[in-house]
């Protein structure tokens, strides 16, 4: 082992520099900046990694749709240049054209074909888009009735009986709400659109199931006759073991009393035992 004793040893003083900052490392702050430093790297690696994958992948499903357009484009050439040997080539050409047009939703897929074909593509695509703006491509009386229709089939679609008032060819517009007044009407909601009164007279859906008469389902349209039935099958009243419909439609017992026939036992134990419930 070296011999130390004759060695002399100095002391390390911070120097103070002139503006009174200290030289002296700190070990802690350098420890902190590097820290720093490193979370910002790390974060900013993350976000280039980040952007260049949203990138490709951008690029990556633009060139799908790309793809998927190119053979849609393809298989319709493809078809077209069918059309060429059939008998007859340009009704053949206008209807896969038209086809196109619809199945894929775009309107500029018409363009190109004869001035009546032309008309007739705008209209089925926007009569199958429901898009009011298709028929503005369209000039003069063919402009009012591919309008008129679009309406109908959007208020039709939302039951909403005030937008037929839009139509501007009569016939169409009494189609419209002649389509939506039965709901109404089925609602007992006449009032609500200017329907006459007396048409939601009768017993509706509703107004049946608030006053609890299964007896006035048979009045009913089949679509609501199976609403009326189902809702009524889940209810006992009487809580006899029998639901109200079964009660009122098979045993012709009464729904709201127990035991009918007054013998001491209800009705679901003595349709249970094989016994009539009203004897």
């Amino acid at each position: 082992m070296a011999d130390l004793k004759d060695t002399q040893f100095y002391e390390l003083k911070r120097v103070e520099e002139p503006n009174g900052f200290s030289t002296k490392f700190n070990s802690k702050k350098v420890k902190q900046v590097l820290l720093i430093t490193g979370a910002s790297l790390t974060a900013i690696i993350f976000l280039v990694f980040a952007i260049t994958t949203g990138l490709s992948f951008t690029k990556t499903k633009k060139l799908t749709g790309q793809n998927e357009n190119q053979k849609s484009n393809t298989e319709v050439s493809q078809t077209l240049t069918a059309c060429e040997a059939g008998a007859d080539v340009e009704f053949c050409k206008n209807r896969v054209t038209t086809e196109n047009a619809i199945t894929s939703g775009q309107v500029r897929a018409c363009e190109g074909l004869p001035s009546d074909a032309y008309k007739s593509c705008v209209n089925l695509v926007a009569f199958d888009q429901k898009n009011l703006d298709y028929c503005k491509l369209v000039d003069g009386e063919g402009n009012t009735e591919c309008s008129d229709h679009v309406r109908l089939l959007l208020a039709t679609a939302n039951n909403d009986y005030s937008a037929c008032a839009g139509i501007a060819n009569e016939d169409e517009r009494l189609s419209c709400q002649n389509q939506i007044a039965p709901f109404f009407i089925s609602e007992g909601r006449c009032s609500e659109v200017g329907l006459n009164e007396t048409l939601c007279e009768k017993e509706t859906l509703t107004s049946i199931k608030a006053n609890g008469s299964p007896y006035d389902c048979g009045g009913l349209p089949d679509v609501d006759y199976q609403s009326c039935s189902d809702y009524f099958a889940t209810l006992d009243s009487d809580s006899d073991g029998l639901n109200d419909w079964r009660e009122a439609s098979e045993f012709g017992t009464d729904r709201f009393v127990a035991d009918t026939d007054a013998d001491g036992y209800n009705d679901g134990v003595e349709v249970a035992g094989g016994f009539d419930p009203l004897n």
